[in-house]
This record gives C-alpha cells, structure tokens and sequence, in this order.
C-alpha cells in the first residue's frame, strides 16, 4: 500500500480582480497602524526580501514585516478582512485552520515560543495609496500567501499551504484535517487507477523530504512524470479535474472558475498526475 503522496499540479498565474478593492482594504488595515508599526510592514518594492519567501515557522526562518501578535486585536480583524477579501470563503477558511494549528503544535511540542499563531508575518511592498506595482504577504509555518498587484492585473504566487499535523489526534477538534480534500481526492484518483495507468502515475516508490522546487525565487519546469489527463478515462478525467480545481478555489470563486476555463481551454489533456 502506497501511503505517501506529493502532487504538483497548478500554478496560480495573472489574474484580473478588483485591484481597487482590494488596494481599499489594504490601506484601512495601514491606516490603523503607529509609525513604529509601519516601518516594519512597509518596504520598497524592490526590497529583496520579497523574493525571499518561505515555509518555514517565524522563528526558523528570518522575516521582514509586522507578526500577527505585534498588531492590537481591531487591526488584526482589519487585516483578516483583506485576507478574506483576496481569499475564497474555504480559501480564507483554511488559511484560519493553518494557524490554529500552531496552537496545537505548541501544546503538542510544549514549544510556546517556537509555536506560536501569531508569529505569522504581515509584509508589504510599495504602498497600495500611490504605488503601481505593490505587493503584500502573509507568510509563517506552512503558509505562505503573495499577491502582487499591477494595473488591473494581481498575481496570486508563490503560494504555499500546508498542515502539521496533517490529522489532528486529540482533544476538542480531534479527527480535524485542514487539507482533507487534496488528499482524499488524490488517494481517490490512485485507488481508480488500472494497475497499467498505476505504474505510470507512480514514479517514484518513497515520497521526497520536501516540495520539489523547494523556496526558490523561480522555478524551472519540472521533469516530465506521471499520467497525462488524456490518459485517465472520463470518471477519472473528472477526479483529476476536481483536484486540480480544489487548489485553484483558494482564490476568489468567480476567478476560480475563469481560471479553470482557461486551463480548459489550453493543454488540458497534457496535464499530468505523479505519485511518489
């Protein structure tokens, strides 16, 4: 029984939003901040930082920004209101469970300095008020969220999610698994695999000790592995299709779905699934 799983399927790419919106948002969250405060979130847009991003928790991994637990609670709830706004409903839910389970963490490991919910990083770059282009990112243990935004156009990358423990084995919310949907759907696609297409989907017999293309700033393409779309038949066609469009409805639904349109539209049928 093969029991571990890494899966590489979208990149986020450009999308068209209400910049304006969201630039809206932006600035009532850094109108509510001190001076001191705005020295720390806000850095040119060229700041070599925001290239620098990564997955690791804040105390491993050095950060520019403004933490969650420096903010006073109003100023929280406004940033989490951007958030939302630049997030789909289960998007934004998820994000809320990937912190909560730094909590969890915390009282797992006994490490309350190390785990910690708030040390999650408020970061932007340039000032949505006058700057064309600005960014803004939201980064801490297994997530890291970057928007970039240039005329009406933001791009929604890197982005990374990810959760620790995958399920959580005790107390009020045991049983809680935060990304249970990519996983199920993916174990669901393998299990309806013919032995044939099996052998082709999985290409490697133990998982890697990390994403494949790791923190980089860019990325090359990766090696060809797996099984193209083209490959599966339609009930298995429509399994890889609901989780590729699992990871793409992190970002508002309307976009979502002009996303996956466009995907459609492209090399659909050359779309591969890789199990290792």
């Amino acid at each position: 029984m093969i029991n571990s799983s890494i899966i590489v399927l979208v990149i986020m790419g450009l999308f068209s939003f209400h910049t304006h919106s969201q630039g809206d948002h932006a600035l009532r969250f850094l109108r509510s901040l001190d001076e001191g405060q705005k020295q720390k979130v806000l850095l040119e847009f060229g700041d070599q930082s925001r290239d620098r991003w990564h997955y690791l928790p804040g105390a491993s991994w050095p950060r520019e920004g403004l933490q969650l637990l420096e903010m006073e609670q109003a100023q929280q709830e406004l940033f989490f209101d951007l958030l939302r706004y630049s997030l789909s409903e289960a998007g934004y839910g998820k994000t809320r469970k990937i912190l909560e389970l730094e909590a969890i963490l915390s009282e797992i490991e006994n490490s309350p300095d190390y785990r910690h919910p708030g040390k999650y990083f408020v970061t932007f770059y340039g000032n949505p008020e006058k700057d064309d282009p600005w960014a803004w990112s939201f980064e801490g243990h297994h997530l890291s969220l970057n928007f970039t935004v240039l005329g009406g156009t933001i791009s929604m990358a890197p982005r990374f999610m990810g959760a620790n423990p995958a399920t959580i084995r005790s107390g009020p919310k045991k049983g809680d698994r935060v990304l249970a949907a990519e996983e199920d759907l993916a174990y669901r696609l393998l299990e309806e695999l013919q032995p044939s297409q099996r052998r082709i989907a999985v290409f490697r017999e133990s998982p890697f000790s990390d994403i494949l293309s790791r923190n980089e700033p860019g990325t090359a393409p990766l090696e060809p592995a797996g099984i193209r779309m083209k490959e599966l038949d339609a009930g298995q066609q429509e399994i890889l299709s609901d989780l590729i469009y699992e990871y793409i409805s992190v970002m508002p639904e309307t976009l979502a779905v002009k996303r996956m349109e466009r995907l459609r539209e492209e090399d659909f049928g050359e779309i591969m699934f890789g199990w290792a």
